[in-house]
C-alpha cells in the first residue's frame, strides 16, 4: 500500500515534469510529491510514513532533475569554495603584510625608546653640568666682588697713605 502510494506520487511528479514548459527545480518537484507537507507534519510532531526508494526506482525524468540539482549544488559549492580560498589567500597575505609591518614598527618603537632613554640621560647630565656651572659662576662672582671690594679698600688705604705722606713732606 505504502509502496503504491509512493509510486503514484513519483509517477505524478514525472507527469508534471513532462508537462512543464521548463524544468522545475528540485524544490518544486519535491513539493508536488508531497515531501514538504510531510516535513511540515513531522515538524508538528505528527507521525508521517515516508517511503524511501532507491534512485534506480525513480523515473528517468526525476533522476535527471535530481542529477541537475545535485550538479548545480556542486557547482555552487565549488564556486563558493573558490571564493573562500581566494578570500583566505587575501586575508593570509594581509596577515603576513601586517605581521611584517608590526615587526618593523616594534623595532622602530624599541629604537625610539632607546634614543629617548639616552636623550633623557643626556638631559639629566646636562642639567647637572648647568647647575655646576651656575654654582661656579656664582662662586666666581662672589670671589670677584670680594676681590673688587678688597681692591677698593686697598685703593682707599693707599690714598690715605699717600695723603699722609703728602702732609708729612710738603
Amino acid at each position: 500500500m505504502k509502496r503504491t502510494r509512493a509510486n503514484n506520487s513519483v509517477r505524478s511528479t514525472e507527469r508534471h515534469i513532462g508537462e512543464a514548459e521548463t524544468r522545475p527545480s528540485l524544490v518544486v518537484a519535491c513539493a508536488t510529491m508531497g515531501l514538504t507537507a510531510a516535513e511540515r507534519l513531522k515538524s508538528q510532531g505528527r507521525h508521517v510514513d515516508l517511503v524511501r526508494t532507491h534512485i534506480a526506482d525513480i523515473p528517468p525524468n526525476v533522476q535527471n532533475l535530481l542529477a541537475d540539482e545535485f550538479e548545480r549544488k556542486v557547482i555552487t559549492l565549488h564556486t563558493l569554495h573558490a571564493k573562500l580560498e581566494a578570500k583566505y589567500a587575501e586575508v593570509n597575505k594581509d596577515k603576513k603584510r601586517l605581521t611584517a609591518l608590526n615587526r618593523r614598527q616594534s623595532v622602530q618603537i624599541d629604537n625610539l625608546k632607546t634614543a629617548l632613554e639616552e636623550t633623557c640621560s643626556r638631559v639629566v647630565e646636562q642639567s647637572r653640568r648647568i647647575a655646576r656651572l651656575e654654582n661656579e659662576i656664582a662662586s666666581e662672582r662672589d670671589s670677584h666682588q670680594r676681590g673688587e671690594k678688597a681692591n677698593s679698600e686697598c685703593a682707599d688705604e693707599s690714598a690715605k697713605v699717600w695723603h699722609k705722606l703728602d702732609d708729612c713732606h710738603p
